[in-house]
Parts: C-alpha cells; sequence; structure tokens
C-alpha cells in the first residue's frame, strides 16, 4: 500500500492510496536474487544493501539470509515478509578450486602428450589449450564461479580430444588390417603387424624420455590396451583397477583406457530405451549423468548425482585389493 498522485482532466494533482500485493512467491523470490547477487555474481556487498534497502532488515538478518541460515516468507496477508530458519547450502569454493585445479593438470598433461607425440593434436588446438588454461588460471583469481564453468567445459574438450584420438587410431588401424598400404611382405612370412610396431615405437618413446616411473607405467598399460574390445562383465573379484559402477553398486571392469569402448557397449546394453536410435555424443558423459561412477588406475570420479551407499560399499571392497590413489568429488551446486 502507497500514496499515489494523478491529475484530473483540469490538470490538478490528487492525492489516494494504492492497495497492491506482492504475491505468495515474493519471499522466494528475493531471497533468491539476493544470494545469486552474493554467491553467482560474488557482490555479497550489494547484495546485503539490497536487503536493508529493500526489506528494511538488519545486516545480521541480511547475512543470515544471504549464506543460508534464514530465508524470507511472505506472509499470509500478501503485503508483508517474516524472517524463518532455513538449511541452504551456499557453493563450496574449495571444491571448485579442486576442479579447476585437476582440469588444468589434465589440459596440461593432454598438452605434454601431444608435443611427445603420444597423440595428434592439432596446432590449432595446442594454442586454443594454452589460451583456454592461461585465461582459467586468471579468471580464478578474479571470479572463481566462471572459473569454475570455464573448467569444466575445458575438462569436457580434453575428453573430446582423446575421444577423437582414439577412433582416430582405432580408424587407421582397421584400414591397415584391411589394406596392406603396401608394406613388403618379411621372407618369413606376411605383413608385418603395424598395430603392434606402432606401439612398441611409443612405448620405446615414453621409456626414453625422463618422467616419474608410475606415471610411465601408466602411460605404457594406456599403449598396450589401445584399440582393444572390452567385454562387458561383472568384476566382482576387481580383476581390473579401472572400470564402472552402476548406482546399485555393481562393477564393470575393464583394463586402463578402455572406458569409452566400454560405456558404449554399457549404454546400448542398459540403456537402449532411454537413448532410442539417437545414441549419446558421449556414452562416458551419458553415464556420468546416471550418476555411475569411474575407476581409472585407482582414481575415483563422483559424477552428476551423489554416490550411494551401495557404491560406496563397493568401493570398499575395491580397495581391499587395489589402492585407490585420488578421489574426484564433483560439485553439484546442491
Amino acid at each position: 500500500m502507497t500514496e499515489s498522485k494523478r491529475a484530473d482532466k483540469e490538470g490538478t494533482v490528487k492525492h489516494g492510496i494504492l492497495h497492491f500485493t506482492i504475491g505468495e512467491s515474493f519471499g522466494d523470490l528475493i531471497t533468491d536474487l539476493a544470494r545469486e547477487r552474493a554467491w553467482n555474481d560474488l557482490k555479497e556487498g550489494e547484495a546485503i544493501i539490497m536487503l536493508l534497502e529493500g526489506l528494511g532488515c538488519d545486516t545480521d538478518q541480511a547475512r543470515a539470509v544471504i549464506h543460508g541460515k534464514k530465508k524470507f516468507v511472505t506472509n499470509t496477508d500478501h503485503q508483508t515478509v517474516t524472517i524463518e530458519d532455513d538449511n541452504w547450502t551456499p557453493p563450496d569454493f574449495e571444491a571448485m578450486r579442486q576442479v579447476i585445479k585437476q582440469a588444468i593438470i589434465d589440459a596440461e598433461n593432454c598438452l605434454v602428450r601431444a608435443k611427445k607425440g603420444l597423440f595428434y593434436l592439432y596446432m590449432g588446438d595446442i594454442a586454443n589449450i594454452e589460451a583456454e588454461i592461461q585465461n582459467i588460471k586468471e579468471l580464478a583469481n578474479i571470479h572463481i564461479w566462471k572459473a569454475h564453468e570455464r573448467a569444466r567445459g575445458m575438462n569436457r574438450w580434453v575428453l573430446d580430444i582423446h575421444n577423437r584420438n582414439r577412433e582416430d587410431l582405432r580408424e587407421k588401424f582397421k584400414d591397415t588390417h584391411a589394406k596392406p598400404l603396401g608394406f613388403p611382405t618379411t621372407k618369413d612370412g606376411p605383413d608385418p603387424d603395424l598395430m603392434a610396431m606402432l606401439k612398441a615405437d611409443t612405448k620405446a618413446q615414453i621409456l626414453s624420455v625422463p618422467g616419474d616411473p608410475e606415471q610411465k607405467a601408466r602411460l605404457l598399460r594406456l599403449v598396450d590396451s589401445s584399440g582393444g574390445d572390452p567385454a562387458i562383465f561383472v568384476d566382482s573379484k576387481f580383476k581390473f583397477d579401472s572400470g564402472w559402477l552402476t548406482r546399485e553398486g555393481v562393477y564393470y571392469g575393464c583394463e586402463l583406457g578402455l572406458h569409452a569402448p566400454l560405456a558404449d557397449k554399457l549404454v546400448e546394453k542398459f540403456f537402449a530405451k532411454e537413448v532410442g536410435d539417437t545414441e549419446p555424443r558421449d556414452a562416458q558423459y551419458f553415464l556420468e549423468e546416471q550418476g555411475w561412477m569411474k575407476c581409472t588406475g585407482g582414481q575415483w570420479f563422483e559424477t552428476e548425482k551423489a554416490p550411494t551407499p551401495q557404491q560406496l560399499a563397493t568401493m570398499k571392497k575395491w580397495s581391499q585389493k587395489h589402492e585407490l590413489k585420488e578421489y574426484h568429488e564433483r560439485f553439484r551446486g546442491d
């Protein structure tokens, strides 16, 4: 309710009272706006001032609303609001920093492998990835929220690059076995196995450069498994330290580096009705959206959903045989 002025036909200003309501959702709306200003835009001071000037609350009340301890609720008269308890959780910036850090590490490792010739990467991609890494580093000092979103985007970009290289390599191997390409035959047998030759050459390059022995061993395993065709089986004895874990705690193991082809088979087997005739752009990401967890060489990754008790129980059994090297939490904004 507020005072208003209006002019009649003669231009005389008359006073009156204007009645209005703020709507049932006003309390939720103003609460969300303040939190968005504070957390998404990183302007907590402006959010506090907005509540002080707009609703007449005090500083402590405004800060409690912004940090999720309180919230505004519209009263039944639809004209006033009150403050009630709330349990909203603000974003975990430390978890965001860990996501950013890991994304930068993965992207830098991608560049190192490309520059060492372990797989092909377009020069334009190299320059773009280097620029994006620098942009994210700078943005992290200014706006952690935006840096986090850029880092997740770069993660998917690097994954696409790995998938593209895997498919290119698989296509080359397929062509090689189908057509000799003019390589001479040996005196003792048929044409040499070019896939084996390529793997041997790559492994020799890995062994010839200085580096962490554990990382080298991982790369050697990746080379050996490259081009493999994993079978779908329930790895109840945890033969492999890599694989996919369902929401029900069922573990499908695979050799290191074969997550992508196994994901293709798992999606086809268990989600045929969901995907229909349109296959997902990336089967791995599709499984993550369903809440399946991925393990790769002792590293576990949470996905779009929090792990279930069944998944955690299977991980505990898995860790009795294999070393859990890292556990990567996924920021979900809840």
